[in-house]
């Protein structure tokens, strides 16, 4: 080719350049060129001004506003911005995930062993473009909702509807009875609210008005009647399900935001001690990722997703919330005997109590005995802070009682708390007549085998000592040992 245009009286006034595609970088070598060969000759050749003698382009002008605190006072919650330092996973790949998150808390934010974090989470993506997916809108969106509608929401400027859903409003949680009161212009539109008939309708009832089949009509109405805790609160069957469910219910996209509960801040128990580090607090938590109980999809839990996708140097919105007060450590420590049941994540406000213990340990002083009953699955895959519970058992903060659930000869030859606490049931009572102080931490059914065990050492103990010993007797004795010597924190 340049053979040719020479020989058509053509002059080159500078070199071709070249690259090698299999290299992956064509546009840099292009740019490379094009500033160290190709512009110099043309301003030599072609008597071209430099760039550099060029007026230089007006300075653009940018205003900024930035806030940290938009969507928390918008959903009017009390949360500040929070900074994560460490994240790591805690259990054995191809386990039931649990993580570990520490965050550095606003300078003005303080914590007490026991208390709660609360987190202002995010929906998770896939959630997200689920509804988008389901209502047909692309994914740049912008919805304007006029003044006068639901307080938790924007008003009266576009706002992304893939940021919408993704933080201001619940989508996983099951379909309510409540009434969301105003219904919200669809995307794109900038329309006022104004009440209509759906306003006064459960959001089952308005997905049943706008249901266009008959088989779609007797599912909600079965869902609507007795079978509502069955069908929809024991299989969390969310608003968006339903809609998946039934493709043939024509509601519209503003009846189903306004009918979606506002985000709400999930609190998780501390798992450290201010004694270790009063500016940075830590949380033990699980990622829920499985089959949906309604049977339709994958059920994702919001905060465990939200929470594992962040790194170190990441903010998050948080605020330190007080537990029970009796659920904390016992002031006179050094006469106070622990016994504490805990199984999974549960563990979290014990790791606080032991790490304190361990902290005071160290610095002099001296504690009356701890006992830990925690449950596993294995003492290699998810025995959880496993170094440091050792460490810590090491220095007397803790003796430690396993039950391997899938591993029981690795545990005396128990699977469960409940089987641990019978075979030991000596050393907590001889805890117990020491003024010890139980307590438990864990989900409906952990709690309830222990409840179980600890009713029958009750009832047992009693007619060894030729008492009462009936399982009445024993109930009436435990629940007037609650929130007095017996303290208890169920989580969902």
């Amino acid at each position: 080719m340049e053979t040719t245009l020479e020989g058509l009286g053509a002059k080159k006034f500078a070199d071709r350049g070249s690259s090698d595609a299999a290299q992956g970088d064509m546009f840099s070598d292009f740019d490379t060129w094009a500033d160290q060969v190709f512009w110099p000759s043309v301003v030599s050749n072609l008597g071209v001004k430099s760039a550099d003698s060029a007026p230089a382009p007006a300075e653009m002008k940018v205003e900024m506003e930035i806030s940290t605190k938009s969507r928390a006072v918008q959903l009017q919650q009390d949360v500040q911005q929070g900074t994560i330092t460490v994240a790591k996973v805690l259990t054995a790949p191809g386990e039931l995930q649990k993580r570990h998150l520490e965050i550095k808390l606003p300078e003005d934010m303080e914590y007490e062993t026991g208390d709660y974090l609360a987190v202002l989470p995010l929906n998770p993506d896939d959630s997200v473009r689920r509804v988008l997916a389901k209502f047909s809108l692309p994914w740049d969106a912008t919805v304007t909702i006029k003044s006068g509608g639901p307080v938790n929401l924007p008003d009266n400027k576009p706002v992304s509807a893939f940021d919408l859903l993704k933080g201001y409003v619940e989508l996983s949680v099951p379909v309510t009875k409540k009434v969301r009161p105003l219904p919200i212009p669809p995307p794109s539109q900038n329309l006022s609210k104004s009440r209509n008939s759906l306003s006064q309708l459960q959001n089952l009832q308005a997905c049943l008005t706008h249901a266009n089949s008959p088989a779609t009509t007797a599912a909600l109405a079965d869902h609507s009647g007795p079978a509502y805790h069955e069908k929809i609160v024991v299989s969390r069957l969310s608003l968006l399900d339903i809609l998946e469910r039934h493709p043939d219910i024509s509601l519209p996209f503003s009846s189903f935001l306004a009918m979606l509960p506002p985000m709400r801040p999930r609190h998780y128990s501390i798992s450290s001690s201010p004694l270790h580090n009063a500016a940075v607090c830590s949380l033990t938590y699980g990622v829920i990722d499985a089959a949906s109980l309604s049977g339709h999809g994958r059920f994702v839990g919001v905060t465990g997703s939200y929470l594992s996708s962040l790194h170190a140097g990441d903010q998050t919105q948080v605020s330190v919330r007080k537990s029970n007060k009796l659920f904390h450590l016992p002031p006179d420590a050094a006469n106070t005997p622990l016994i504490m049941f805990a199984a999974g994540t549960g563990l979290a406000p014990f790791r606080g109590f032991v790490q304190e213990r361990a902290t005071q340990l160290a610095a002099g002083r001296a504690l009356a005995p701890a006992l830990l009953f925690l449950g596993c699955r294995s003492a290699t895959a998810d025995r959880l802070y496993a170094r440091e519970m050792d460490e810590w058992a090491g220095l007397g903060a803790v003796d430690v009682r396993y039950a391997f659930s899938r591993e029981p000869e690795r545990s005396a030859g128990c699977k469960y708390v409940q089987e641990r606490m019978l075979r030991d049931r000596q050393d907590i009572f001889d805890l117990w007549d020491r003024g010890g102080k139980v307590f438990l931490c864990g989900g409906p059914g952990m709690v309830e085998g222990v409840r179980a065990a600890a009713k029958e050492m009750v009832s047992q103990r009693a007619k060894d000592r030729g008492l009462d010993g009936t399982e009445e007797r024993a109930e009436k004795w435990l629940k007037g040992m609650r929130n007095e010597r017996i303290v208890v924190d169920v989580f969902a």
